[in-house]
Parts: C-alpha cells; sequence; structure tokens
C-alpha cells in the first residue's frame, strides 16, 4: 500500500529538542519542506532535517518508514495548499481549468519542492485523491467516458507538471534579444522572439485551452 506509514506512536514517548514543540509527523514534513524551499531537494537529507529539528536522524524512522514515504507526506502537505471553493461556477471547461490553474500555482509558490511531482507520482494520486477524484468526477458529469476521463485527467496533470517544470528551467536560462536565424526560418525567428514578448502565464493558459478544445471534441454526441 503507498502512502505515508507513520508508526504507531501511543506507547513511545516523543522527542523532544531543548525549547521545541515535540516531534511529530507534521513538524517534521513541514520543516522538510522548508528546508526544501530553501535549498532544494538535494539539499535535503534525513541527517539534516534532523539537526534542523534538534534530533537525531534515526528518531524521524519513528515517523517515517523511509526518506521516500516522508517526500510523499511533503508532496501530500504541498496539495493540501489547494484552496478551491466548494462549487466553480461554469460549465465543465470552466471547473478544470480553475483547479489546473490552483495546481500551477504549487508551482508558484514552492518552485524547488514542485519538481516532488515527477519523483513521487503515486505519492501524489494517493495524497491527492480528492482532487483528483473531484476533477474526474467533473469530466464524467460532463458526458465522458470514465476512461476518457481519466485519461483526461491524466494528461492535464501532465500538462501542468511539465509546463511547470519548464517554466523553472527557463527562469535559469538566458534569452538573447539579438538571436536571430536564417532568413529562411523567418517563422522560428519570430518564435525566438516570443519566448521573451510572451509571458509564462498567457503561453500556459494558452495551451490549457488548446488541451480543454480537444477534449471537447470526444464528447460523445447526443
Amino acid at each position: 500500500r503507498v502512502g505515508v506509514h507513520c508508526r504507531a506512536m501511543a506507547a513511545q514517548r516523543p522527542s523532544v529538542a531543548p525549547d521545541r514543540a515535540p516531534l511529530s509527523a507534521e513538524r517534521i514534513v513541514s520543516a522538510a519542506l522548508e528546508r526544501i524551499d530553501a535549498d532544494g531537494l538535494d539539499a535535503l537529507s534525513m541527517r539534516i532535517l534532523g539537526s534542523d529539528l534538534g534530533v537525531k536522524a534515526m528518531s524521524l524512522y519513528n515517523y517515517f518508514d523511509t526518506k521516500e514515504l516522508m517526500l510523499d507526506a511533503v508532496v501530500g502537505e504541498l496539495i493540501a495548499t489547494i484552496r478551491l471553493p466548494d462549487r466553480i461556477e461554469g460549465d465543465w471547461r470552466a471547473q478544470i481549468r480553475v483547479i489546473a490553474m490552483a495546481f500551477r500555482d504549487i508551482a508558484t509558490r514552492h518552485p524547488n519542492a514542485f519538481p516532488l511531482f515527477v519523483k513521487r507520482t503515486l505519492g501524489a494520486y494517493v495524497h491527492g485523491q480528492a482532487l483528483a477524484e473531484r476533477s474526474i468526477v467533473t469530466l464524467v458529469r460532463a458526458g465522458f467516458e470514465e476512461d476518457t476521463a481519466i485519461r483526461a485527467f491524466r494528461t492535464i496533470a501532465r500538462y501542468v507538471v511539465g509546463a511547470a517544470m519548464t517554466d523553472s528551467a527557463s527562469n535559469a536560462a538566458e534569452v538573447s534579444p539579438d538571436a536571430e536565424v536564417s532568413a529562411d526560418a523567418p517563422l522560428v525567428n519570430h518564435a525566438i522572439h516570443d519566448l521573451t514578448d510572451t509571458s509564462t502565464d498567457e503561453l500556459f493558459e494558452f495551451g490549457l485551452d488548446l488541451i480543454l478544445d480537444g477534449l471537447a471534441a470526444h464528447l460523445p454526441r447526443a
């Protein structure tokens, strides 16, 4: 079974660092996310995390059997930051659009942690099951076959993750405004300049609308 397996703590004394609150799964996850936000995924280790919390690294394994399960919990914490209204006005396209934009917002707030959605995909589905279920149900109620709705949701999720990862990499790259290509490829030259002329938000929404337009073609005809 995939997920966060926290060992029973009833019979254990809580680990307490000097002048700190008792150690807990929630504190561990919060400290891990804080470290990732500050220094990136590669900077996180159980030893460093234990030091941040004022405990030995082995104490962390009383709450999470492995580092991977702890990272799954961090993914759950990221998903928990998504706030959606109980009811989203509009048709299925408007509803899915709001959900996709809210998911992408995680990458804006936690760019260093967002790659976990690539590394811990199955954990993301487990911890994000409520959001995923809501999205798929929205598509099914719109008239999509169940298998199509599931694949549609997976496609949109992959687009959000891929676009966010590309944006993150692009932010670290330099694009020369004087870049030119052969006169035989004027449209490519235009595309190069579009890298600086078009915002990532605008490009993301353009691509999302293309996906939603394509999905509409798969709705069964009455």
